[in-house]
């Protein structure tokens, strides 16, 4: 018998727009902003700052208008320096600035006179508070999410961990459900999150977060950061009244680096359940996680590349338990009733039942435990291009797949794990994106997005 369960999300979203001082695109990048004035404080208009990428040599400049203002919006994610020039003063140099994904930062130049060949460098500090947003949100780095402890390598445990989202321990795991956890985020609806990767959406086909069939949200080699904003979001985001997570991809830089990992996690040091039959060894259970990346460049300051592989590989000994005919009852004695003749053609059928080696629990029926294997398989993966042909357009794609399977043995209660479901389970999803510097104040943005799930359940 088979029965299938589709669930199907698709998006197509192209969206067009010219981003100036009022206008702000999705925050899956950075803003740096400020003003530039004299030792005396008076503004200086004129000023031609420059903004530069550390990691991939792409660089930026602006004008300041008549107010001493600049701005620099749509910038990646990583570290810069920005410096300050005008004819009649001395050349200001900011370092060690770290941008981060939705941050807007502000920098201010101070320019003393001199000759422009003179140069002052001054290393920045980051902020301690955000003074430009009024939203409530939380930064997740790199380091956090390869650094800290994560069972199963899933990275929305990290979301968990951020006030105000509480997990809904209670709430329904099944194909047309979601497999991934639910949450609320300051007590909005579960369905009313937001997931973002790279600006587009990556939301399940019942808007739950997303996973595969196991549940976890796998990409933590993959991702650079991201943000969780609970409260108060600007209306660049729109859509939802929940949580937004919003996620960027790592990218290749001007220089080569990789990685090669494996995870291992089996039941030599584990404890017994609850329900685990104390005279029996522990159920089976390992889990292999391994996979590797790479990234670099393939024409220097200009086209870089990057890549991530990660397999997940899970055999997970559960502990049933069973209602089985005791001894006397196959002998046709029931406690409390008049013994029965049986059918001496019904014998072989109820020899086909095991024994019970657990305690009564009615007249006639006692448990009968026993453990079963349920695997499980995810590979997942993420490709992506940068290229930066020229100082005003900047292109990205990136395509990642989660293609996951698991036999569940659970579908069917109290009986001896004859049947199961297989739930193969299959997640896409693309971004294209331009972006063309137009003047000093006008940015366009040009993205597309694509997003497919497909889950179905088998009976065996």
């Amino acid at each position: 018998m088979l029965i299938k369960f589709y669930g199907y999300a698709f998006l197509a979203l192209f969206s067009f727009g010219a981003c100036t001082y009022a206008l702000r695109a999705q925050g899956t990048t950075a803003t740096l902003s400020g003003s530039v004035k004299d030792d005396s404080g008076a503004v200086l208009p004129g000023v031609s700052v420059t903004i530069k990428n550390l990691d991939t040599g792409v660089s930026r400049t602006l004008i300041t208008d008549e107010r001493g203002r600049y701005e620099a919006r749509q910038l990646s994610p990583g570290a810069y320096t920005a410096q300050a020039e005008l004819s009649g003063f001395q050349t200001e140099i900011q370092s060690g600035i770290r941008l981060t994904v939705g941050a807007e930062v502000p920098l201010t130049f101070t320019l003393k006179v001199g000759e422009i060949s003179e140069k002052v460098t001054v290393t920045a500090q980051a902020p301690l508070v955000q003074t430009t947003t009024s939203s409530v949100a939380e930064l997740v780095d790199s380091q956090k999410i390869r650094a800290l402890p994560l069972n199963g390598r899933s990275f929305d445990q990290l979301i968990y961990l951020q006030p105000g989202v509480n997990v809904a321990t209670g709430a329904g795991s099944s194909p047309n459900q979601g497999r991934g956890v639910k949450f609320s985020a300051n007590g909005a609806r579960l369905t009313s999150n937001y997931f973002m990767l790279d600006g587009t959406e990556i939301n399940d086909s019942q808007n739950f977060t997303p996973g595969g069939s196991g549940g976890q949200l796998f990409g933590v080699e993959s991702i650079l950061e991201f943000q969780v904003l609970t409260h108060n979001q600007s209306a660049q985001y729109g859509r939802s009244m929940g949580g937004i997570i919003n996620a960027v991809t790592r990218s290749g830089t001007n220089t080569l680096h990789g990685s090669v990992y494996e995870f291992l996690r089996n039941s030599a040091l584990d404890a017994k359940n609850f329900f685990d039959n104390p005279a029996d060894s522990i159920p089976p259970f390992k889990r292999n996680q391994f996979g590797a990346t790479f990234g670099g460049p393939i024409r220097r300051d200009h086209l870089f590349f990057f890549f991530n592989y990660e397999g997940f590989r899970e055999r997970l000994g559960l502990t049933k338990n069973a209602l089985v005919p005791d001894q006397a009852a196959r002998r046709g004695d029931i406690p409390g009733r008049a013994h029965i003749d049986v059918n001496p053609a019904v014998v072989p059928y109820l020899n086909l039942y095991p024994l019970p080696n657990g305690p009564s629990v009615g007249p006639g029926i006692a448990q009968y435990r026993f453990s079963q294997t349920q695997p499980g398989r995810v590979d997942y993966g993420t490709g992506r291009v940068d290229w930066i042909p020229t100082e005003r357009d900047s292109f990205f794609a990136r395509y990642t797949i989660d293609d996951s399977d698991k036999l569940r043995m659970e579908a069917v209660d109290h009986i001896l794990g004859l049947f199961g479901e297989s739930e193969p389970h299959k997640n896409q999803y693309v971004t294209l994106q331009w972006t063309r510097t137009l003047s000093s104040k006008i940015l366009n943005v040009a993205r597309f997005g694509f997003n497919r799930s497909v889950t179905l359940v088998d009976l065996e």
